[in-house]
């Protein structure tokens, strides 16, 4: 048993250090400073691993919270009042002739408030087509605008015929000529007549539009007077 332990106790000062096996060669400082070097090594090793995890952990939380900010503000602008046009369009030959067969009708339609909304016959270049050979390729344009001191989206008109007017309530306007549109506004071209009605809304980057077709001329029921209207070219 003795023999055993002997051999045992030998074997465990083989594994160790020279200096825990001559332990007359070193001074007693010796082992306070390797001591003191382990526990700070060990001590720098903990305070990497923990600067590393919080790196490694703080964009994942950070990026979380961004994504669910972006959401919440996405949804916020989803569910803002879009301005809408209400543009209610009449014409003689209306029952008799499909001309709104490419308008769709009774219904909003979303448009970007940085792109104009281009009406006339040519459904490739504009944004409403009208089904009548009359009618200038490209008739009129409404664009959407801002001023420094005011928050509300307002409008302007502008004839895009060469060689037909555009009436905007009592005010013809000639080629390319632009007019701000007001809160109700009566337009004429040919014998087309649309009365536009702006509705305010809260977004920014876009509107509505919806078209609608009147039984009656609403010339008629605003008491508006019919100026001077040059018609239509039907070769433009």
């Amino acid at each position: 048993m003795t023999k055993l332990r002997s051999e045992k106790n030998s074997m465990l000062r083989s594994s160790l250090p020279v200096f825990s096996q001559h332990p007359h060669r070193y001074p007693p400082s010796t082992f306070n400073y390797i001591r003191l070097a382990f526990f700070s090594f060990f001590q720098i090793k903990t305070k990497t691993f923990r600067i590393v995890s919080l790196k490694v952990n703080r964009p994942i939380h950070l990026v979380s919270s961004l994504s669910t900010m972006n959401v919440s503000q996405t949804i916020e602008t989803e569910e803002d009042l879009l301005p809408c046009l209400h543009v209610k369009l009449y014409h003689p030959q209306q029952s008799s002739n499909s001309l709104y067969g490419l308008i769709p009708l009774g219904k909003r339609s979303k448009h970007p408030a940085e792109d104009p909304l281009r009406l006339g016959r040519d459904g490739q270049a504009c944004t409403v087509a009208l089904l009548d050979t009359r009618v200038s390729r490209k008739q009129l344009a409404i664009q959407a605008y801002y001023t420094p001191r005011s928050r509300d989206m307002l409008f302007r008109i502008q004839n895009l015929s060469q060689r037909a007017q555009l009436s905007v309530n009592s005010s013809a306007l000639d080629y390319l000529e632009v007019v701000d549109l007001p809160d109700k506004a009566l337009i004429r071209f040919g014998q087309y007549e649309m009365l536009i009605i702006r509705e305010s809304g809260e977004a920014k980057a876009s509107f509505e539009v919806e078209f609608e077709v009147l039984t009656v001329p609403p010339s008629r029921e605003t008491c508006t007077c019919e100026p001077s209207v040059t018609p239509v070219s039907d070769t433009e």
